[in-house]
C-alpha cells in the first residue's frame, strides 16, 4: 500500500466521481481507476458500490476513510517535521571568528540579505578549529591565527595596520606617531598568551631589540582597548580597522609606529574534503567582500621629529 494509493481512494471518496478526482489530482482518469481497483485488491474488500459509471463510497469505504485520512495526516506531519529540521540545518551557519570582529554593521548586512538564516558565531580556540571541521561542526571560520591543514582551504581577508593605543590623558597623547624601538619601558595591555595579538605584540618588540612589558593580560584585543580608557599607565598595539568600529574612540588616542611595518592579517578557512551548504557558501562571500571592501586606510600624519 502507497501514499499516492491512499491520497488518490481519499480524493474519490470526497468527491464520488472518478473523473472528477482525476481532474483535481491532475492525473488521468485510467491511473486513478487503476489505483483504486490495486486497492480494494488489497485490502480484500470492495470500497465503493459502482452502477454503471457512478460510484458511491460503501460501509467498507467509509470505515477505511476514516483510518486513510489520520494515516495521511501523520504521514503529512512527519514529513513537515523533516522539512522544519532540514531547513533549520542548512539555514543554520557555524563559525568560528573573534567577536570584536563581528561588527554590527556585518551582523545586519547579512540580516538584510539572508533573512531566516540563524548564524552560530563562537571564538574557538585556534588549535581545536581543524578538529572542528573534520567533525563537520563548522563551516568556516575568521582568524588571525594562520592554521596549518591540508584538508582547509584559506584566503587572506586582509592585513590591518597595527597602532599604539594610549589613554587621551597619557603623555604620549600629544604625539601622532612614535618609535616602536622607544616603547620599551612602556606597559603593554595584551592578550592572553597564545592569542595572535600577544603573539605580535612579542615578535615586533623582538624585532627592535627587546621584550615588552607586559603588566596586563585580558580576553580579547577590544577588552586591551578598554582597559586603556580607565588607565593612564598603559598602552596596547592593536589594529586600526578594529579600533576604528568603536563607537566611542572620545577616551583614547592611537598613534602609528615609524620604524616597522606592524600588521595582523584577517584569515578565511573552510573545509576541502566534505560539500559546503549553498548559504555557508553565499554567507562565506558575503562576509569575505565585506571584510575586503571595509578596510580603512590610516591617515597620514606628520612624523614626529
Amino acid at each position: 500500500m502507497e501514499k499516492q494509493q491512499l491520497r488518490y481512494f481519499v480524493e474519490v471518496a470526497r468527491l464520488e466521481h472518478i473523473t472528477k478526482a482525476a481532474e483535481k489530482l491532475h492525473i488521468s482518469q485510467p491511473s486513478v481507476s487503476l489505483a483504486i481497483r490495486r486497492l480494494e485488491e488489497e485490502v480484500g474488500v470492495p470500497l465503493f458500490n459502482r452502477e454503471g459509471r457512478n460510484i458511491k463510497i460503501n460501509n467498507y469505504g467509509k470505515l477505511f476513510l476514516e483510518t486513510a485520512v489520520k494515516v495521511l495526516n501523520i504521514i503529512d506531519e512527519g514529513q513537515h517535521k523533516l522539512d522544519t529540521l532540514k531547513f533549520s540545518e542548512n539555514n543554520h551557519i557555524s563559525i568560528s571568528a573573534p567577536p570584536w570582529y563581528i561588527f554590527p554593521s556585518l551582523l545586519k548586512m547579512i540580516m538584510d540579505r539572508f533573512p531566516g538564516v540563524t548564524i552560530g558565531s563562537v571564538d574557538y580556540n585556534h588549535s581545536d578549529v581543524v578538529e572542528l571541521f573534520n567533525r563537520h561542526v563548522l563551516d568556516f571560520c575568521i582568524s588571525t591565527q594562520k592554521l596549518e591543514s591540508d584538508s582547509l582551504n584559506c584566503i587572506s581577508l586582509r592585513k590591518d595596520e597595527m597602532v599604539l593605543v594610549v589613554s587621551k590623558n597619557n603623555l604620549l597623547a600629544a604625539r601622532d606617531t612614535i618609535a616602536l624601538a622607544d616603547c620599551s619601558e612602556l606597559a603593554f595591555a595584551t592578550s592572553f598568551k597564545g592569542v595572535r595579538q600577544q603573539e605580535l605584540l612579542v615578535e615586533l618588540c623582538h624585532e627592535r631589540g627587546f621584550t615588552p612589558n607586559i603588566l596586563l593580560e585580558v580576553h580579547n584585543v577590544r577588552d586591551s582597548i578598554s582597559m586603556i580608557e580607565h588607565s593612564d599607565n598603559i598602552v596596547a598595539l592593536v589594529p586600526y580597522n578594529l579600533l576604528m568600529a568603536r563607537a566611542d574612540n572620545s577616551h583614547v588616542h592611537y598613534l602609528r609606529l615609524t620604524d616597522i611595518k606592524a600588521e595582523m592579517e584577517l584569515w578565511m578557512y573552510w573545509p576541502k574534503d566534505y560539500p559546503e551548504k549553498a548559504v555557508a557558501h553565499d554567507i562565506r562571500i558575503a562576509m569575505k567582500n565585506y571584510f575586503i571592501n571595509h578596510e580603512e586606510e590610516l591617515p597620514q600624519k606628520k612624523e614626529e621629529s
